[in-house]
């Protein structure tokens, strides 16, 4: 293989389907990668992680449907490998197991193109252990073998060593095999595998759609045709299958099978959208506002350079600090800038925020409303005291006005404002509604306009029969004016909060 200083082509392996088991080198070679050619098992969450830049080709084989051939990505990889781009092939699992990753490097190999081969977690063991099924254990499995349940010429299955495979290791592990599960078990069963040998199928192993049967290889085949389980899917055979009991954890979560809509800013993290995935929801999103840096006036320069003249700086959201402190530093300027300065926010990712900059607010109140900021304010700041509010445009005038009518000197400074997205297709709206949802989460009152405001004519309000979950009074009152008769307010209004309302009301009744 030519050595240059970097290759044309990797074949990545991209784990089971859990964004989270990426490694953090296929992480870095999606993010920058100029080409993307990948497989139907790599799952839709991954998907999400592709840059907008890069061009993304499907190169899926489909048992039900339309399949792209060996030599035809071939082709593919031959077409697009580029001194000058990246080519990230992702795959599946890990690439050389049964992902035919060893072909596509040799065919590089004879094309004389450079790649790398980066390894993934393969579904053999990563999907067993999502199900609570380790494949060895000590006194029980002390080895374990994994092999295809899937051929190019499937009369080959015939003839594999199923005596040896049977007999000489304790856990079989069988990947692309559920079509062919009847001639699996009646191998075993011909060379004299007990038909009590415990056995688990595991339906999209490490997603919010994971699906785990059990059985033995007496009546597995049934047990997968009453719960209609379908590709992709791995069996796994032996006693350590029996410890799932004990060891289950992934589908044990407090918002398992859970669908829960949250409705967010576009192009941000949703620290909620990780909080409901951590505990087992299945999380839809749709983006219901945009946040719009606005032009700074000159006025808010000007306060910048004399920010020392300022008795208080009061922040009201996150966006308003990211937007601060960026700001500052553009001028040369950081946290030391600020130390005459008293600090106030509103909430603890504010908090957060506003800490990662080594300054610890000197006000934080019980509630993470405007109302009991000021409650906590009003006994410390003093009439002629100068204000510097940064915040959104069309927030709340509540505390702008309580400060003015206390004789404060308030700066107000719009620094961003919340767009409203346009509106969802019918289709989308259809494709959402269909999910069967068990809760609509509400973070703000920009969330609940632009999510109303994002709904097709055709439909003005969203079905009475899902919960509407806010954050808190503001959000609430936001909600019921747009129709939502019962919306639910937190009991603590934060994400944390949110999430433990969410866990209380949807939380399985005991019988």
């Amino acid at each position: 293989m030519r050595q240059s200083e970097q290759p044309n082509v990797y074949l990545v392996g991209v784990g089971p389907g859990d964004p989270k088991l990426l490694t953090v080198k296929a992480k870095e070679l999606i993010d920058n990668a100029d080409v993307i050619i990948y497989d139907r098992l790599v799952s839709q969450e991954i998907q999400d992680l592709f840059p907008p830049k890069a061009r993304c080709i499907y190169v899926g084989k489909n048992p039900n449907g339309d399949s792209v051939s060996q030599s035809d990505i071939h082709n593919v990889l031959l077409q697009y490998a580029h001194p000058d781009k990246t080519i990230v092939r992702l795959k599946g699992g890990d690439p050389f197991v049964f992902g035919r990753g060893g072909e596509e490097a040799l065919f590089l190999k004879q094309h004389d193109i450079d790649f790398q081969i980066v390894p993934g977690i393969t579904s053999a063991i990563a999907v067993a252990e999502y199900a609570g099924i380790p494949v060895t254990h000590r006194g029980i499995s002390t080895s374990f073998s994994v092999i295809t349940g899937h051929t190019q010429d499937e009369s080959s299955i015939d003839d594999y060593p199923w005596e040896h495979i049977a007999h000489g290791v304790d856990t079989l592990v069988i990947l692309m095999g559920i079509r062919n599960l009847p001639t699996i078990v009646s191998h075993l069963l011909s060379v004299g595998k007990d038909k009590n040998t415990p056995v688990a199928v595991i339906e999209e192993g490490t997603t919010p759609h994971q699906r785990t049967v059990v059985g033995t290889l007496e009546n597995i085949q049934s047990r997968v045709y009453e719960e209609n389980i379908h590709p992709p899917s791995i069996i796994v055979i032996g006693k350590t299958v029996s410890l799932r009991t004990s060891i289950s954890w992934f589908d044990q979560r407090p918002l398992w099978n859970k669908t829960i809509l949250v409705t967010r800013a576009k192009d941000q993290e949703s620290p909620l959208r990780e909080r409901l995935k951590h505990l087992g929801a299945n999380v839809v999103s749709i983006p219901s506002i945009e946040i719009r840096r606005l032009p700074l006036s000159d006025s808010f320069k000007n306060d910048l350079h004399s920010i020392s003249s300022f008795s208080w700086i009061l922040f009201s959201s996150v966006n308003s600090v990211k937007i601060f402190f960026e700001e500052l530093s553009q001028r040369n300027m950081d946290a030391r800038a600020l130390h005459s300065n008293q600090i106030a926010c509103i909430g603890p990712s504010t908090k957060e925020e506003i800490e990662k900059h080594g300054i610890v607010p000197d006000i934080i109140p019980v509630s993470f409303v405007a109302e009991s900021l000021w409650e906590a304010l009003k006994d410390r700041i003093q009439p002629g005291d100068s204000v510097l509010f940064p915040r959104a445009k069309n927030a709340r005038p509540f505390l702008i006005d309580t400060l003015e009518k206390s004789q404060c000197r308030v700066h107000e400074h719009h620094l961003y404002e919340a767009v409203y997205e346009t509106k969802c297709t019918d289709n989308q709206i259809e494709k959402l509604f269909s999910q069967k949802l068990d809760a609509i989460t509400f973070t703000s009152a920009s969330c609940v306009h632009g999510f109303f405001q994002s709904l097709p004519s055709t439909m003005t309000n969203i079905p009475s029969n899902i919960p509407c979950i806010c954050i808190g009074p503001i959000t609430a009152k936001a909600a019921k004016n747009h129709g939502v008769m019962e919306p639910i307010v937190s009991e603590e209004y934060t994400i944390k909060g949110l999430c433990d309302t969410i866990v209380q009301i949807l939380k399985p009744i005991k019988k």
